[in-house]
């Protein structure tokens, strides 16, 4: 194989493929004791090409592109990546700090409960908390949204407010959820609510997320939507359903 375009990657050159395997968000490719690193972020894709076959995105947004000869796999729009040797998988800076896996058949819920209840998470607003991958790794946007809508959880709830009980069962229904959609195409919660695989209605599939301003799926309320935390994620919620828990002041 050969790593293309991205810095250090000649450490794989004409090395063997041993391993591909996603840790939370990131997809971790490994090859001749080297472990090559992305995270796709909000837009980052891989593609799939034959040998001289066109791109379907122009080729200066290709972050990297492994070349297998027969194929060319490649990364577009590639937000955050690193190579590194495989010996330092478990001291690596980012993935060194993450939860339990998510995706993975078997999840250490106790680790999760432990990594929730740290002191510096209980004047945490619960929406930051589950997009937190250092409490648990696969949740993202989508699932946020909606799982706090399927508890009733008010998105700005402090998380010192919310029971042990409640928030194991919302990391529960994302273990849950996360598993089912792994063989799928697109992130379904809510299946009662797609059409088909090529729906393209807004929130198709899903509980709350996308669904500003049209009525809750659970009450018929009017949907909200604003930008939440530090890196103002869009949340979606129902002012009327989701009303567990206490906010900050």
């Amino acid at each position: 194989m050969r790593l293309r375009d991205v810095a250090d990657g000649e450490a794989m050159a004409g090395a063997e493929i041993s391993s591909a395997r996603a840790v939370g968000k990131h997809l971790l490719i490994e090859a001749g004791g080297t472990i090559f690193r992305s995270h796709m972020g909000m837009d980052g894709t891989w593609h799939s090409y034959a040998p001289g076959e066109r791109w379907w995105k122009p080729e200066h947004t290709a972050g990297a592109v492994l070349d297998l000869g027969e194929r060319l796999f490649v990364c577009f729009d590639l937000p955050s990546s690193d190579v590194f040797p495989s010996a330092e998988l478990a001291v690596h800076p980012v993935l060194s700090k993450l939860g339990p896996d998510l995706c993975t058949e078997e999840v250490d819920f106790d680790e999760v409960l432990r990594r929730i209840r740290a002191p510096d998470q209980a004047a945490r607003e619960a929406a930051e908390l589950l997009l937190d991958q250092r409490v648990a790794a696969g949740i993202g946007n989508v699932y946020k949204s909606d799982l706090l809508l399927m508890h009733r959880i008010d998105p700005w709830a402090e998380v010192a407010s919310l029971s042990d009980e409640l928030l194991l069962a919302i990391y529960r229904d994302a273990h849950r959820l996360l598993r089912k959609n792994l063989t799928t195409p697109r992130r379904i919660t809510a299946p009662r609510f797609l059409r088909h695989m090529r729906d393209k209605t807004p929130g198709a599939g899903l509980w709350v997320y996308n669904r500003n301003r049209r009525p809750c799926r659970m009450c018929g309320a009017v949907v909200q939507m604003a930008r939440q935390g530090e890196l103002a994620r869009l949340t979606y919620w129902c002012p009327s359903c989701q009303t567990e828990g206490t906010r900050r002041g």
